[in-house]
Formats: C-alpha cells, sequence, structure tokens
C-alpha cells in the first residue's frame, strides 16, 4: 500500500481489520476445534457435525438476497453490531446444552445470518473509503479474520485442555464483542465522509453501464460458476481437526494444521489483495484456485507424510480468499458499483446453496468411505470448472472494453 492515507482513512482501516478479527478470526475459525471436541465428549456421527454446517449454509442461501439488501439499506453500524451478537449467541447456546438437538440447530441457524453478509460488509464500506486501493486494503483487512485463526486456533486447544470447551466459549465470546465494539467505533467514526468518497468513486467494471440496465444472466451463470468452487471447497477447511484425528494424529495436531490454513489465509489474502490491483480479479482467482487445487491433491495423496500436510495446509489457506474476497471483487468487476447491489444477494444465495450440498456431502461421503478423499477430488473438479469460468469472464471484460475503445 503505497498510496498515502488520511488520519480517517487508517482509523477506518484498523476498523475493518478488527471487525474481521472478531466476526471470524476468534469463534468462527475456532470453529473446527471446538465442534471436534464437542464430538468426541458426546460420541457424535461426523453427519451430525456437517449438520450444523449444512444448516448454517442454508440459512445463507434462502436469506443471501433479503439480508444483503437489508445491508445496503439499513444503518449499516447497527446490522453489523447485530451480526457480532449473534455469532457470540450462537455459541454460547451450545455452551447450555450442545446434546439437545433443538438447541444445536438453532445454534447454527444464528450462526448462518454471519455467512449470509460476511463477504460483503467490509469490502463494500472499504470501496467507499479507498476507490483506487479497494483490492489491497480488502486483502490486507480480511487478513485479519485469518491471523485471528493463527492466534485463537492453538489457545483454543490450550483452553479446552485446562477449562473444557464449554468455558472456552465464553472466553471467546468475551475477546469477540470487545474487538467487535471497539472495530464499529473506529468504522464509522465519521460515516459522512465515507458517503462522500463514495459519491465520487469511479465505477470499477469494465462493462457496468451494459449490466445495470438488462438483467445479465450469461454473466450471472459465469460469475456464479466462477464463485462456486470457492464455497464448495471451503467445506473441507472447517475439518481439518477432524481429518487429522481420522488418519491418526492427535487434537494438538490438528489444531498446528489448522493454524496453518490460518497462516495461508492471512498470506494468501494480502497476495490476492495485490494481485487483484495489479493484474485484475479474474486473474487472482485462477492463481489461488490453483493453489487450492495443489493442496487438495497433497492431501488427498500424501496425508501421511506430515510436513507434507503442512506444506498443504498453507497452501489451503488461499480457499478464504477465494471466499472472503472474490464475491465482492468478481461481481464489482463484473456488473459495477452499483450493479453489484442488484445481483451480489444472488450470488450470496447461490453461494449458500453450493456450501449446503458441500457440508451435507463432506458428513455423507465420509460415512460411507472412511475418509475425506472422495470430497477433495470432488472440489478439485469444481476447481477445474471455476477457474475456465473466471477466464471466460476476464475474456468477455477484455471484449467490452476493446469494443468500448473502438466506439
Amino acid at each position: 500500500m503505497k498510496a498515502k492515507f488520511s488520519k480517517q482513512q487508517w482509523m477506518v482501516l484498523i476498523g475493518a481489520c478488527l471487525f474481521q478479527c472478531a466476526l471470524i478470526g476468534v469463534l468462527v475459525n475456532s470453529t473446527g476445534v471446538l465442534l471436534a471436541q464437542i464430538r468426541t465428549e458426546f460420541g457424535f456421527a461426523l453427519t451430525r457435525v456437517s449438520a450444523f454446517n449444512t444448516v448454517k449454509s442454508v440459512v445463507c442461501a434462502l436469506g443471501g438476497v433479503a439480508l444483503t439488501s437489508l445491508f445496503f439499506k439499513s444503518k449499516k453500524w447497527v446490522f453489523m453490531l447485530c451480526n457480532i451478537l449473534l455469532t457470540i449467541l450462537s455459541y454460547c447456546l451450545l455452551v447450555f446444552d450442545a446434546e439437545n438437538q433443538f438447541i444445536w440447530y438453532t445454534a447454527a441457524v444464528l450462526n448462518g445470518f454471519n455467512a449470509c453478509t460476511v463477504t460483503v460488509m467490509v469490502p463494500y464500506i472499504l470501496n467507499q473509503w479507498f476507490p483506487e486501493n479497494a483490492g489491497t486494503v480488502t486483502g490486507f483487512s480480511v487478513a485479519f479474520s485469518g491471523i485471528g485463526g493463527i492466534v485463537f486456533n492453538p489457545i483454543t486447544a490450550e483452553l479446552i485442555g485446562c477449562f473444557g470447551w464449554r468455558w472456552t466459549i465464553l472466553i471467546l465470546s468475551t475477546v469477540t464483542i470487545i474487538l467487535g465494539v471497539t472495530a464499529i467505533l473506529l468504522l464509522f467514526h465519521n460515516a459522512a465522509q465515507g458517503s462522500r468518497t463514495e459519491a465520487k468513486q469511479a465505477d470499477a467494471a469494465e462493462f457496468s453501464e451494459t449490466v445495470t440496465n438488462e438483467f445479465p444472466l450469461k454473466r450471472i451463470i459465469l460469475c456464479a460458476l466462477a464463485l462456486g468452487a470457492g464455497c464448495f471447497v471451503m467445506q473441507f477447511s472447517q475439518y481439518i481437526t477432524i481429518f487429522a484425528q481420522s488418519i491418526g494424529y492427535t487434537l494438538q495436531v490438528g489444531a498446528a494444521l489448522t493454524s496453518l490454513v490460518m497462516i495461508g489465509n492471512v498470506g494468501g489474502k494480502l497476495l490476492f489483495g495485490l494481485i487483484c490491483d495489479k493484474i485484475g480479479t479474474y486473474k487472482a482467482m485462477v492463481f489461488a484456485m490453483a493453489a487450492v487445487a495443489t493442496a487438495s491433491l497433497l492431501y488427498a495423496v500424501f496425508n501421511r507424510f506430515l510436513p507434507v500436510l503442512y506444506i498443504a495446509s498453507i497452501l489451503y489457506g488461499m480457499v478464504y480468499s477465494l471466499v472472503m474476497i472474490s464475491p465482492s471483487r468478481c461481481c464489482i468487476q463484473t456488473y459495477g458499483a452499483e450493479g453489484v447491489k442488484k445481483y451480489m444477494g444472488i450470488h450470496t444465495s447461490v453461494n449458500g446453496i453450493i456450501q449446503t450440498v458441500s457440508s451435507m456431502s463432506v458428513g455423507i461421503l465420509y460415512d460411507a468411505t472412511g475418509g475425506f478423499e472422495a470430497e477433495l477430488i470432488i472440489g478439485l473438479v469444481f476447481l477445474g470448472i471455476s477457474s475456465i469460468a473466471a477466464l471466460l469472464l476476464c475474456k468477455m471484460g477484455k471484449r467490452s472494453a476493446s469494443i468500448s475503445s473502438v466506439a
């Protein structure tokens, strides 16, 4: 980030970093370790654990359009605070009675509201304040969700060992509310300035004028395919700890692998944001998908070699760039700064449907085959399809730019 930012911009950027850490980095990125311990204590089948994530995805699919629209229309600080509070409540419900199926799935529903707009809120605000460096600052800020995961995954494992998973959830919830409130105060310290910046910013899409006046079916299909693989393969990252246990490693090794995924998460987001601003969103997506595909192959073929698993985990962290940065940047590039308000909700719902299918498939395939290899292979196929779709969008963008220049 070579550009000189004002004091207000730095405050917004710091607030965005803290918000990402609060909303995702503390509790959500520790879900794999927490659910692995809960599963061990109560003897749950993996299908029940995957059902938790499936319900979250169903909520995202059903509520994506409505909640995305509500975010654009509401007081954004209120909306974002509610996201923090609902996330905390969803985990605290498990403290009371995780065995109770009603509580289990109610917690999943509340957690699903987090997923509906998690890829919209911070990128949208940063696009207002940093129109010329949106990719870089978005990558930088959302990397803090991964930093939270790096810090809190091993802490979560240690807290579980010392105090049990119930007290661990309460401790992490306290950290989340402190970070979240601080973040919101920084993000909205001068909302009027953000509005003026938004009014001045240029449309980021090369061909936005044509798509905002008509229903762009072809672009919607290609954009959905391009974003789909990230949503599908991301589900496996929630099971890294269980994956490690399934091939004979301890909870601590599983937590270490999850932390390495978070390291890849952080580095990947920083790199992805820079690439977006340098060579474009679509090419950045293809780069990230290639990294995740390589990691998937290593997980599937060389899972008995711990050093290889370490490398694979770092590479697999790029999946969070596909899930956290790609939706907003790809939609802005495809539809324009105004068109994104119309069509972002569609992709949030489609992504939720894909995550639902993936969540269901993880448990079903694991219980049927006794391993995660089948899920990884399906993910590889999906990554190939999404890469082709992203390249087609890139080609369409160049062709539209060429037509515009001739005109």
